[in-house]
């Protein structure tokens, strides 16, 4: 907005016609100014995405190509280096079909023609079973998935491969136990048996959403896994301390919690296999246990080790060298197989997590945003109602706070809103939902809190932060007050938006009176 004004006789429709442009070419240096802010916030955010986007690809376990529509090869991620012995260098500009053998390699080129052509896909959208051709010759068994994209008005094709070498020649060792030990079936039932179980957990472990839940499915499905042994799951809670969360089978002394220097594997970073109970370099969380075997694997992310997987035995009736083998042996394949899909689990949540407490709380002081805040006092007035308690809502303003930040500077004012978030959530109680609600207004919702309570914690809060100082660069800033607004439900209005309207009006009327004051709504 700009305003002219004071001049002697007013003015004529003619200056007011000659300003225009004037104003106009304000309005436009505004206008431009924004456009350029939102192009800049677009950009960081791009950017941001992209990282986060290059973070997936990089920590994938999946062979990850990019190529053109000539099938030129135009990125990899660090598994296709990996699985095929090319680098990116190598690889960028060369055709798709140096990683192939005869005949998918002849081949390749008419595939991609006829798609283009017709759109008819034959792999491109789907997974099928192939053979790939490392750098030294080697051809390898992999499941490869092909999706196109266009961008820009370019084809793309993106191509996530997964080297099954290890699934084949497990199954051809299976068939060729079927062949040739038919006494063995029942050991393949049982396999068979452990691998649905496995499947079965990981299915769980992808939908679990918290770390609990976690606990809880690995309790239910290595029971049966384990059956011969006691287990635990151990989670890393600091730097040298490992506690018990889960545990099955039998329950003694070696299921507690440790440091982590008791423990070979936690120590190592790999895991530790004790194959008779006269190990001298068992670990020390089981020292005096008796056992005749015990395996100990580390849980890791890309952050580390987070947890310890362990199973242990104390039957002796199978005590034989070679029955031991084969069982400790088979324990290790299971754990690992475990923990690497725990480990996945975990991260999974963790990120779940972070991208959720992100959604939901303000960057600059850390409580809950405006749009978590209107959600949950929705949900919040239902339980009130159905429990027939009362609801309260605050409402607080920093008083003054545009001359402060004009006089003092904005990071100076970021740093008393900073001050009055932690008094603010210092006194509200865990069902309680403090919020920046926007600038320096903040907001409180007291549940099962009537109205009296609602003041009293208002007026406790305005007291704090007026005797509150804060040193900014070596400085005490001046003091700064607050006005506070209060309304309840059921006593002052029925729904959330009656409330907020009442306890709005409250807070003006705070500042009408002369700030520095708590008023409730009448």
């Amino acid at each position: 907005m700009v305003g002219i004004a004071s001049r002697p006789g007013g003015f004529s429709e003619e200056l007011i016609d000659f300003l225009r442009p004037f104003l106009l070419t304000c309005s436009t240096l505004i206008v431009t100014l924004r456009s350029e802010n939102a192009r800049e916030q677009a950009e960081k955010t791009l950017r941001e995405s992209e990282a986060r986007g290059r973070a997936i690809l990089n920590g994938a376990s999946e062979a990850i190509v990019t190529v053109d529509e000539q099938g030129k090869i135009e990125d990899i991620n660090p598994a296709t280096e990996k699985i095929f012995g090319y680098s990116l260098e190598e690889l960028k500009g060369n055709n798709v079909k140096l990683l192939m053998p005869e005949p998918f390699k002849s081949q390749h080129d008419d595939y991609l023609r006829h798609y283009l052509e017709t759109k008819i896909p034959k792999i491109i959208g789907t997974g099928r079973e192939v053979f790939g051709k490392r750098k030294d010759g080697t051809v390898f068994p992999m499941e490869l998935s092909v999706n196109h994209i266009t961008v820009g008005g370019r084809n793309i094709f993106t191509g996530v491969i997964r080297d099954i070498s290890e699934q084949k020649n497990s199954a051809i060792e299976l068939k060729r136990l079927n062949e040739s030990l038919s006494n063995r079936v029942t050991e393949l039932d049982n396999l068979n048996e452990t691998n649905q179980i496995l499947n079965e957990m990981s299915s769980y472990f992808q939908s679990a959403e918290t770390l609990d839940e976690l606990n809880r499915i690995l309790i239910k499905y290595c029971s049966p896994l384990f059956n011969l042994e006691s287990g635990a799951f151990f989670q890393l809670t600091g730097k040298h301390l490992v506690e018990c969360v889960a545990t099955w089978g039998e329950q003694y002394n070696g299921l507690r919690d440790f440091k982590t220097n008791e423990c070979w594997a936690l120590r190592r970073g790999d895991s530790k296999v004790v194959d008779s109970s006269t190990e001298i370099l068992a670990c020390e969380h089981l020292h005096n246990l008796d056992l005749t075997h015990s395996v100990c694997m580390p849980v890791t992310t890309r952050e580390g080790a987070v947890g310890l997987l362990s199973v242990y035995s104390r039957h002796k009736d199978n005590d034989e060298h070679e029955v031991r083998a084969e069982r400790i042996e088979r324990n290790y394949k299971l754990l690992s197989s475990i923990g690497d899909r725990l480990g996945t689990a975990i991260s999974n949540i963790k990120l779940r997590e972070t991208l959720r407490i992100e959604s939901i709380h303000d960057p600059l002081t850390k409580l809950y945003n405006r749009r978590f805040f209107e959600e949950s006092v929705e949900l919040e007035l239902r339980r009130s109602k159905r429990s027939d308690k009362p609801l309260s809502l605050l409402i607080i303003d920093a008083d003054h706070f545009k001359r402060f930040n004009d006089e003092f500077g904005h990071e100076a004012g970021d740093l008393v809103l900073q001050n009055l978030a932690k008094i603010i959530k210092s006194k509200t109680r865990k069902e309680d939902i403090p919020c920046r609600y926007g600038g320096e207004e903040f907001t409180i919702m007291l549940s099962e809190a009537d109205k009296e309570l609602a003041i009293a914690r208002a007026e406790e809060i305005r007291k704090i932060v007026a005797s509150t100082k804060i040193n900014y660069k070596g400085s005490e800033l001046p003091s700064i007050t607050i006005s506070s607004g209060v309304a309840s439900i059921p006593e002052d209005a029925e729904d959330q938006f009656e409330c907020f309207t009442l306890a709005d009006k409250a807070l003006y009327k705070a500042k009408e009176k002369g700030r520095n004051m708590v008023v409730a709504a009448d």
